[in-house]
């Protein structure tokens, strides 16, 4: 009876001992996985500060008119940006996610135009700057040459390429209209950028209504929220 009662004893040390091996080896993969994913991140916001270097050492923050026959994009990139707290230009370089498309020269080339013409603002800004898509174009050597930093939230951009917006006053309604909006809404869709949460009072009455009842809000409530930014 013993010698039974011992036997058990020893079973179930052992397994307990290879629930503790199988545990700690469960550990230090978790570990390792999280480490390889710190010095990933660490790698990229390097990247990413050397680039911001790069296009200030280059004076590439001063505005210029785009003339796509002399400047060579060789290669266009859309990245997801994230800040905290106040964003700007420098942080489309730094405050990347992680997701990012490469986007053809024509695909650029359309998001340029619609922010090159007049009828693209013309609407009121929030008094913030959080843009959640920055686009970035390189030379042959991947250098950066031109960036974009867009906020439907706030319904404003930032960039080193002098758009058109056919605004005098820089100090009024320098945001995008309703139609801008859509237009650039629309593109970043089609980059796999969903901005299905970015609707607001600077976008129509119907849309932000409609934005709300997806939402799950109620008609009483909804019917108050637009009188507000609508009256």
């Amino acid at each position: 009876m013993i010698r039974v009662f011992l036997f058990i004893i020893v079973l179930v040390f052992l397994q307990s001992c290879g629930n503790e091996r199988e545990q700690r080896a469960a550990q230090l993969a978790e570990q390792k996985k999280d480490s390889l994913l710190t010095v990933r991140l660490q790698l990229m916001r390097k990247m990413a500060e050397r680039e911001a270097a790069q296009i200030e050492l280059n004076n590439l923050y001063q505005n210029r008119r785009y003339n796509p026959d002399s400047i060579s994009d060789s290669l266009i990139i859309a990245y997801e940006i994230h800040c905290p707290w106040e964003c700007g230009h420098r942080n489309l370089f730094t405050n990347r996610t992680g997701k990012e498309k490469v986007i053809s020269r024509a695909s650029f080339l359309e998001l340029i135009q619609v922010l090159d013409t007049p009828k693209t603002y013309g609407g009121y800004t929030a008094a913030c700057f959080h843009p959640k898509v920055g686009v970035i174009s390189y030379d042959a050597k991947k250098r950066p040459q031109s960036y974009i930093g867009i906020c439907l939230s706030c319904n404003n951009q930032t960039s080193n390429i002098d758009f058109d917006d056919g605004v005098t006053n820089k100090t009024t309604r320098y945001g995008y209209s309703k139609n801008g909006r859509h237009k650039i809404r629309n593109i970043l869709n089609q980059w796999g950028f969903d901005h299905s949460k970015s609707y607001s009072s600077f976008d129509s009455k119907q849309e932000y209504g409609d934005f709300l009842k997806r939402e799950g809000w109620s008609a009483e409530k909804i019917e108050e929220e637009l009188k507000g930014p609508y009256k």
